[in-house]
């Protein structure tokens, strides 16, 4: 027992006169440590919490701050785009009161580089307000750019004799010249390309930058919309052409359209010329451009009459399945024959009707006619007069 109270004693120690355990001083040692522990993270977390929002409240400044120099670039752009604007327009009327004959050709370039160099700076104002252009600006701009390279083009080729003058007059009024519009049929494409390259692209006195004005001028709807960003500039000629062959010179796209028009084809309800003719034509057209396409349209037989049959009224559908006296499957060849003869036939039975029907308004007219005749003859056979005859007046 002694030892354990020595051992007690050597455990405790004197603090203020009081004996304190070493446990129970460490143990509190240990609990305001803790306590400070959870002091420290109270306030690295206030701390944090504090970092935070002033973080939050620089990002809010900050976005506020960069809008505010976004509206102000932004206006300032749609600001230096109007300007431009205004300048083509100005640069337009002064051009259409000055006479570019008189000019000298340095001064023609001079005023070429300047309506270049504004209609880039205006095209890129419009590329970063991520807006298209202006279709009257674009116009403006390519009638002063056409004005002055004309101009330019009389100066360089000097001109004499009045045959001359004819020939540069017709290059002048080419844009005039009748040619089908394109706006993005697959169908059409073919034609219009024939018909452009022949009448403009392989004149060799029509430069790039007028070819290219004139290709814009007979394009609309989607086709134009797939060139009109691109520079006006000579070298663009070229781009924009092939920009259009990638697009519309598709095979397999303008042989499915010809076979989608002959699937849609209108169906003829009653027997009628006009319509039947409709349908002739319509097939043959197709038929004939995807024999022209490379489809073998000679094996499409069963496939084409089948289509075709059932586009057909009921009276022209029985006849000709009636006059199938074999059977072996009829021929696209002898299905348009058939038609065509069915066409002829209604059309003779229409002038034969209508002739019987001018026959029977004529004599019906006629009969009219003698009836009157006869009601005024009764009349005038009946009415006498007792002054003019003795005998009445008895």
């Amino acid at each position: 027992m002694r030892e354990f109270f020595l051992k007690k004693k050597k455990d405790c120690i004197s603090i203020g006169g009081f004996r304190v355990s070493r446990r129970d001083i460490g143990r509190s040692v240990i609990k305001k440590k803790k306590q400070s522990e959870v002091l420290f993270q109270s306030f690295t977390g206030i701390i944090s919490v504090f970092f935070l929002i002033l973080l939050l409240d620089y990002y809010c400044k900050s976005r506020q701050i960069l809008k505010i120099m976004e509206d102000t670039d932004r206006k300032s752009a749609i600001a230096r785009r109007a300007y431009y604007k205004g300048a083509i327009t100005k640069q337009k009327a002064k051009l259409q009161r000055e006479n570019l004959d008189l000019a000298s050709a340095e001064m023609l370039k001079l005023k070429e580089a300047k309506l270049v160099k504004i209609y880039g700076e205006y095209e890129e104002l419009c590329i970063q307000l991520d807006e298209d252009e202006d279709d009257a600006t674009e116009e403006a701009y390519l009638e002063c750019m056409e004005r002055v390279r004309i101009a330019m083009n009389r100066l360089n080729k000097p001109q004499s004799g009045s045959q001359t003058q004819s020939c540069s007059s017709s290059k002048v009024k080419l844009p005039d010249v009748s040619l089908p519009i394109f706006d993005g049929n697959y169908l059409e494409y073919g034609p219009f390309k024939e018909m452009f390259d022949a009448m403009i692209d392989s004149d060799p006195d029509i430069q790039d930058i007028q070819k290219l004005f004139y290709l814009r001028s007979y394009l609309r709807g989607e086709a134009l919309d797939l060139i009109k960003n691109m520079p006006v500039v000579g070298s663009s000629y070229k781009e924009s052409l092939n920009i259009l062959d990638d697009r519309y010179n598709n095979k397999s796209k303008i042989v499915f359209q010809h076979i989608s028009q002959l699937l849609d084809i209108k169906p003829i309800s009653k027997p009628n010329v006009q319509c039947l003719r409709t349908l002739i034509s319509e097939a043959k057209q197709h038929v004939a451009a995807l024999k022209n396409l490379g489809q073998p349209v000679e094996h499409w037989d069963a496939f084409l009459v089948c289509i075709l049959s059932r586009k057909l009224d009921q009276l022209n559908s029985r006849a000709f399945y009636l006059e199938q006296s074999s059977p072996s499957v009829p021929t696209y060849t002898n299905f348009i024959k058939f038609l065509e003869a069915r066409a002829l036939a209604l059309e003779s039975s229409n002038v034969r009707d209508n002739t019987v029907k001018d026959r029977e308004v004529n004599m019906r007219a006629g009969s009219t006619l003698q009836v009157s005749q006869a009601k005024t003859t009764h009349v005038a056979v009946d009415a006498s007069c007792n002054f003019c005859d003795p005998a009445a007046a008895v």
